[in-house]
């Protein structure tokens, strides 16, 4: 897979976050996101299509996000723009030649 894509294209500028979690007196455990890394991205939205047949791999994924490559990007990781929130489903490392990385990610949308 050839990505064509260039630094340009990033215009999004994200929060790369990591969940910590802080129990308090009583036992409770609360989670909380840190800003891990300030990072360029191109978000695009996943057309009907390609939702589809990105269902049928991973559940209810919308857009993918590109970043240049890091080694801390992982599932477990989250993408912030502003007030949205994207939880990365899985993470693509292109041709393994640490360029660049695809995350599939499902978008959160309060209330849903």
């Amino acid at each position: 897979m050839n990505l064509k894509t260039s630094a340009g294209a990033l215009r999004h500028y994200v929060k790369l976050q990591h969940a910590t979690y802080v129990q308090d007196s009583s036992g409770a455990t609360t989670e909380t996101w840190t800003d891990i890394a300030n990072i360029w991205a191109q978000i695009k939205p996943l057309s009907g299509r390609q939702m589809d047949i990105a269902k049928q791999a991973q559940s209810e994924v919308t857009h993918e996000i590109i970043v240049r490559y890091r080694e801390n990007v992982t599932p477990d990781k989250r993408i912030k723009y502003g007030s949205r929130i994207f939880y990365i489903e899985s993470v693509m490392n292109i041709e393994e030649r640490n360029n660049w990385l695809i995350l599939r990610c499902k978008e959160y949308i309060a209330g849903r």
